[in-house]
């Protein structure tokens, strides 16, 4: 009776052998779709925030060259008064 038993363990033993490598693939496959997943996710969050940036550059960017041109129209203004001042030394 005791010999039966273990070679009914073994043969057990050797099924699992077989069979928990193929189960330890499909289990890695399903992690590393879910871990691609999960980081795909996160780079497309990523990618609509940098959009988002992008857009606001674009809006700072066209401010600045706004306020860039009212600076120079107010120095090209303040510029004038003093060149009269120049040309003419004795007012």
């Amino acid at each position: 009776m005791n010999g039966n038993f273990i070679y009914g363990i073994f043969s057990i033993i050797t099924i699992l052998c077989y069979i928990a490598p193929a189960i330890f693939i499909i289990w890695f496959i399903v992690k590393f779709l879910k871990v691609q997943n999960e980081r795909n996710l996160i780079l497309k969050s990523i990618s609509a925030n940098i959009d988002k940036l992008e857009g606001l550059d674009k809006i700072d960017k066209q401010d600045n060259l706004d306020q860039h041109d009212n600076l120079v129209n107010l120095e090209k203004e303040e510029d004038q008064p003093h060149q009269d001042h120049l040309d003419n030394p004795n007012p």
